[in-house]
């Protein structure tokens, strides 16, 4: 492995940034404190014995129902059809950006960077959750530069014009395997070989295409959301079968100001506990189908952030390990903590990204250039 050094850098002066676990125990907090309210006002109407005996009963039944809740991983399945040349390909990203018929943000429409006939290469980039296509802004058109084709794919609910909508509520694992397919689908009718990559979110996606399709060369997976950061395997899967049993709850990012939050011009004001449920039960599906043998795709690049407070580095360790102990041969670069990179390395508009840093990374590893090394 390959870690990264140089002269730390710092991020935006002033600026701790909240951890995942940080903003997960302050929501627990508030649902705890209202229970206790909920609890005592109980009590006071029937009796404490009373109270504490429903209250059992409730909650031994909720944890029955997490524990006994199908993941029916058997419903994620690939399926390929992949475009026939260009023209079927652009026709086929546009069909796909309005299937849901939201209104969406104009900054955050898929979007092709390729010329009119086949290019050797494409690239599919695959952003994070809450946010959309605009995050590739700037390294897109590098990539481009770089002699690749290029597909920025919107994510399923996601890049709506509404930035407070609580449209990850209803993200399903189901969706974006079909939304993988058609990604991948593209950009096979732009180019002879097909390169996925994607940032947190995105990266499971790229997982699950470098899993599925063995029309992929290669994947490069940037911070993968394969587990919440700090919570290990056990806590996460905890964390995914409680948000697939309990009412989604959509989380703000400024659970202060909400609505009126200031924000990316592309990104949502909130998260939702469902959504980041369904991602992580497709990383499972992943790990499940790791388990069992290689991956479709030739190659796997593994890039991490050791400064990363919102994904578990080492569970992508373990998943790289499943790889590698079935034959698939997978790389890995590791941003040293020092650095103090955030958890989004790409987006340019990010506060404390830094390109200069993050982009040779990643066009040699997309590129399958030697700067990144086992």
């Amino acid at each position: 492995m390959r870690r990264d050094s140089g002269v730390p850098e710092t991020t935006v002066a002033g600026h701790t940034r909240a951890t995942v676990g940080r903003k997960a125990a302050l929501l627990i907090g508030a649902r705890l404190a209202v229970f206790a309210v909920v609890f005592v006002a109980t009590a006071v109407v029937l009796s404490w014995t009373a109270a504490s005996a429903l209250w059992g009963t409730v909650f031994a039944a909720l944890a029955l129902a997490v524990a006994l809740k199908p993941l029916r991983l058997d419903r994620l399945v690939s399926v390929a059809a992949p475009c026939a040349d260009p023209d079927a390909a652009r026709a086929r990203l546009a069909a796909e950006d309005g299937r849901e018929g939201a209104p969406l943000n104009p900054l955050c429409r898929s979007f092709i960077l390729a010329g009119a006939g086949r290019a050797s290469t494409c690239v599919v980039l695959f952003h994070g959750v809450s946010n959309c296509p605009r995050s590739f802004s700037a390294l897109a058109p590098r990539l481009q530069a770089d002699g690749h084709g290029v597909v920025a794919w919107r994510m399923p609910r996601n890049g709506y014009a509404d930035q407070s909508t609580d449209a990850l509520d209803r993200l399903r694992a189901e969706e974006l395997v079909r939304s993988v397919d058609a990604a991948v689908d593209c950009a096979a009718g732009l180019a002879e070989e097909v390169i996925v990559a994607g940032i947190s979110a995105g990266g499971t996606l790229a997982a699950w295409a470098a899993q599925t399709r063995p029309d992929v060369a290669r994947a490069v997976l940037v911070a993968p959301l394969f587990g919440l950061s700090r919570f290990g395997p056990g806590v996460n899967g905890a964390v995914m079968r409680l948000g697939l049993v309990v009412p989604p709850i959509s989380i703000w990012k400024d659970p202060v100001r909400k609505r009126e939050a200031e924000v990316l011009p592309h990104a949502y004001r909130r998260q939702s506990s469902r959504g980041t449920a369904e991602l992580l039960r497709l990383s499972r599906a992943v790990r499940a189908r790791a388990g069992r043998g290689p991956a479709a795709a030739k190659e796997i690049v593994l890039v991490l952030n050791a400064a990363d407070t919102a994904v578990d580095n080492r569970m992508a360790l373990a998943q790289a390990a499943a790889w590698r102990g079935h034959g698939t041969a997978v790389t890995t670069h590791v941003f040293a903590c020092e650095r103090g990179l955030p958890h989004e390395l790409i987006d340019p508009a990010e506060a404390g990204a830094h390109a200069h840093l993050v982009y040779p990374v990643l066009l040699d590893a997309i590129a399958g250039r030697a700067a990144v090394v086992p």
